[in-house]
C-alpha cells in the first residue's frame, strides 16, 4: 500500500547568491522531494536546479483529500489569479514584502490563505523547521487558531496516512488507456495513479495522452498538464512523476520482501 499524504511546501535557496529565492509545491513525502530538489535523486523541477542547495522551511499538510492540497498549492503560487483571495490588496502586499516572487512575500500569501475560508476550517498543521521563519509566521496578520503551527523535522512529518494500493497489491491492474497490464506489456513500464480517483495508468500511456491533448502536439515532448481519462480531473505533470516515484519505492520494497 501506498500513503495517501498530501502536503503543500515552501522552499528556500541556502546559496548565498539566491538569498531571496523560493519555490512553491506539492509532495507525498516531503523528506524525498527535498533530496529530489537537491539532486541526491531524479525528479526535482528544473527550475529549482540553478539555486540549489535548498531548505523546506514549511510543510502544509492534514488536507482531507489529495484534491483539496492540489488546489491550496496553486492558490499559493498563483495569488494573483485565485478568486478565493481576489479581496487582498496584493499589490500594497508586495512593496511590503519585496515583491511577488521573494520569500517573504510566499509567507504572508500563506497567512492570508490560512485565514480565509475554506482553508481556515480545515485545522490545518503546519511545520516549520527554521526558527527564523516560525518568528515571520508569528507576525501580524497572526494564523487562525483553528491552525497547528510547530518548529520540527520533516523526518517527523506523519506520511502513513490513509493507504491505495500499488500496482503489484492491486494484482497487476489494467491501463485504462492501453488496456494492458504490466506482465504484457513489460516490467520496466512505470505506473502513475489518479490522485483524485485512484485509477492506475502506465506512465507513456498518460504522457502520451497528455501530449496529443496540447496545441502544439508535434513539438511538445514532455507534458506540462492534463486531465485525467477517468475522473476529468487536472493533473500537473510533475505531481504525477512524484506519484510515480513513491510507487515505484513501495513497489521496490514490496518486491524485496517477497523475495527474501
Amino acid at each position: 500500500m501506498q500513503s495517501s499524504f498530501a502536503g503543500c511546501y515552501l522552499l528556500r535557496s541556502k546559496n548565498p547568491s539566491y538569498r531571496e529565492a523560493c519555490y512553491v509545491g506539492f509532495t507525498v513525502n516531503p523528506t524525498r522531494r527535498l533530496r529530489q530538489h537537491n539532486g541526491d535523486r531524479s525528479g526535482g523541477a528544473y527550475k529549482t536546479h540553478a539555486k540549489r542547495p535548498w531548505e523546506m522551511t514549511i510543510v502544509v499538510y492534514g488536507f482531507p483529500t489529495r484534491k483539496q492540497a492540489l488546489k491550496f498549492e496553486w492558490c499559493w503560487q498563483h495569488p494573483t489569479q485565485s478568486t478565493r483571495l481576489k479581496e487582498i490588496h496584493w499589490h500594497e502586499v508586495f512593496q511590503q514584502t519585496g515583491g511577488p516572487t521573494k520569500y517573504k512575500s510566499h509567507i504572508r500569501i500563506l497567512k492570508e490563505m490560512l485565514n480565509i475560508p475554506p482553508w481556515n476550517r480545515l485545522d490545518l498543521l503546519i511545520c516549520v523547521t527554521c526558527p527564523d521563519v516560525l518568528d515571520l509566521l508569528n507576525t501580524e496578520p497572526k494564523i487562525d487558531p483553528h491552525h497547528t503551527v510547530k518548529l520540527g523535522r520533516l523526518e517527523d512529518i506523519p506520511i502513513e496516512t490513509q493507504l491505495i494500493p500499488t500496482p503489484s497489491e492491486k494484482n497487476h491492474p489494467t491501463c485504462l488507456i492501453c488496456h494492458n497490464d504490466h506482465e504484457s506489456i513489460g516490467e520496466k513500464l512505470n505506473w502513475i495513479v489518479c490522485p483524485f480517483c485512484s485509477t492506475f495508468f502506465h506512465l507513456r500511456c498518460l504522457a502520451r495522452r497528455f501530449i496529443e491533448k496540447t496545441s502544439n502536439s508535434t513539438s511538445t515532448l514532455i507534458p506540462t498538464e492534463g486531465t485525467c481519462p477517468t475522473c476529468n480531473e487536472k493533473l500537473l505533470w510533475r505531481n504525477v512523476v512524484e506519484l510515480r516515484n513513491q510507487i515505484s519505492d513501495k513497489d521496490s520494497l514490496l518486491h524485496l520482501a517477497n523475495d527474501k
